[in-house]
This record gives C-alpha cells, sequence and structure tokens, in this order.
C-alpha cells in the first residue's frame, strides 16, 4: 500500500499519513531489531523528529 500525504487530491489506495507520523514510522520500524535486518537504530538514540527538529 501506498502512503498518501495529501488526502485533498485525487488518492490511490493507501494509508493517509501526516509527514510527522510517517516520520514516526519510520524511526520505529528503524528501530525494530530482526534477525533477517542487517542493522537498527539503537535505543539510546534520539527519535528522528528530534533529530530533524521537528515538533511532533
Amino acid at each position: 500500500m501506498a502512503c498518501v500525504s495529501n488526502e485533498r487530491q485525487d488518492m490511490p489506495k493507501g494509508l493517509v499519513l501526516s509527514v510527522n507520523d510517517y516520520i514516526v514510522q519510520v524511526d520505529n520500524t528503524g528501530r525494530i531489531i530482526r534477525e533477517d535486518k542487517r542493522s537498527a537504530i539503537s535505543s539510546g538514540s534520539q527519535d528522528i523528529l528530534n533529530r530533524l527538529n521537528i515538533s511532533a
């Protein structure tokens, strides 16, 4: 499924997410530790919104 950030335009099928929600999802996904993943964002590192100076 695609992520759609502007729900006012003609939308393809997909999930409607704000940019902040998308960034948080990327950060959370990057922190997941799995055997079939190369690496993960360390639990001690700041979340992506703070690192990018974006308020939640």
